[in-house]
């Protein structure tokens, strides 16, 4: 049954890419649904780990012709085996449908403006990020670090999840 009108349905589906032995067939069971009126697919997933699965996938299927050949052969394999996992990843995901995910050394490098609730009322201004937020730590726990000049803080999270969890919580 399609949706009338102008109803949609939104379905969001994460971490298909950290299951390495079912993340095939759940990508494949995905697709199959990809082209309905109405249904709006959201996949928060990693490519290079989905072409993981992908190939995991694959080369469990070549297998046994890499048992038999001989380690030319198994180097073919392996070249036929990422093309195969490029070509579907690209199918399945055009480039002109995917919404990249900011860089988190991109937004650390950014100044960011702290605003309470009610959206008037400016708390603190974190110039640039990657500084303000050691500030924060040290203004609500007394304890200090310094970025080098080469990198960012281990302290602060590498991912966009745990970025933001770090900031709510201070």
């Amino acid at each position: 049954m399609y949706p009338s009108g102008n109803a949609q349905l939104v379905l969001c589906i994460d971490d298909i890419d950290l299951n390495m032995t079912e993340g095939y067939h759940m990508i494949d069971q995905i697709r199959k649904y990809l082209n309905i009126p109405g249904l709006i697919i959201l996949l928060a997933i990693k490519m290079d780990q989905l072409a993981n699965v992908i190939r995991i996938k694959y080369s469990k299927d070549y297998e046994s012709l890499l048992k038999n050949g001989n380690h030319a052969d198994e180097n073919k394999y392996k070249e036929i085996i990422n093309q195969i996992a490029e070509r579907y990843i690209t199918k399945l995901f055009p480039l002109s449908q995917r919404i990249s995910m900011p860089v988190v050394e991109d937004i650390l490098k950014r100044n960011m403006t702290i605003i309470q609730k009610d959206g008037r009322t400016v708390v603190d201004i974190l110039t640039p990020l990657k500084v303000g937020i050691l500030k924060l730590i040290y203004s609500r726990t007394r304890m200090l670090f310094y970025n080098s000049d080469r990198q960012v803080n281990f302290i602060i999270p590498r991912n966009l999840r745990e970025l933001l969890n770090l900031l709510h919580f201070l």
